[in-house]
């Protein structure tokens, strides 16, 4: 008796198991994959820097950590977020900074920049805490039909410190959303 009713679970089982991948094959061919990426950045402003920086990351969508599996062209990239935070600071415990953060392509700067004033260095450092980057839903339609038609887009970054020297590593993370055929 207890076989007979194994067996009935064990073929009950099996059946929901191929309507279930029957149902799946059905649906769409359609793919998506998340990709969390970060992007370490050196600033160095020794005491007789001007003390301003900047640089620029290069998000290449065309590198591995971007390619989805089956790949049947890209529909669209979705930025989901966007943070940097600030460690392994050392110099003047006083120094602030100001970042500018935007978007940009070989023809410049993509939609509006963000800017945050007097960050202060030591104290987010120390914190190991994140500030996170809005850019306004405008900004993100135009930076996302970009990194679609060109399979690229950079993150531009610059700022000043009010005090010098500081030496500090800066990274930004990036989740994007990449939805293929």
């Amino acid at each position: 008796m207890n076989t007979r009713l194994i067996l009935f679970f064990f073929s009950v089982f099996v059946f929901f198991s191929c309507v279930k991948k029957s149902s799946q094959s059905q649906n769409s061919n359609a793919s998506s994959s998340v990709t969390n990426k970060s992007y370490p950045i050196e600033i160095e402003i020794n005491e007789s820097d001007s003390g301003i920086f900047e640089n620029s990351i290069l998000i290449d969508l065309s590198a591995n950590e971007f390619i989805i599996n089956n790949f049947g062209g890209i529909l669209n990239y979705k930025i989901d977020g966007l943070k940097f935070n600030v460690s392994n600071f050392t110099g003047n415990s006083q120094s602030k900074a100001d970042f500018t953060i935007s978007f940009a392509n070989d023809n410049g700067i993509i939609g509006n920049s963000l800017v945050y004033s007097e960050v202060q260095l030591l104290d987010l450092s120390d914190e190991s805490g994140f500030l996170y980057v809005n850019h306004n839903p405008n900004t993100l339609t135009m930076v996302q039909d970009v990194m679609k038609a060109e399979n690229k887009v950079y993150l531009y970054i610059q700022g000043t410190v009010d005090a010098k020297p500081v030496k500090f590593t800066s990274t930004f993370y990036i989740n994007i959303t990449i939805s293929s055929h």
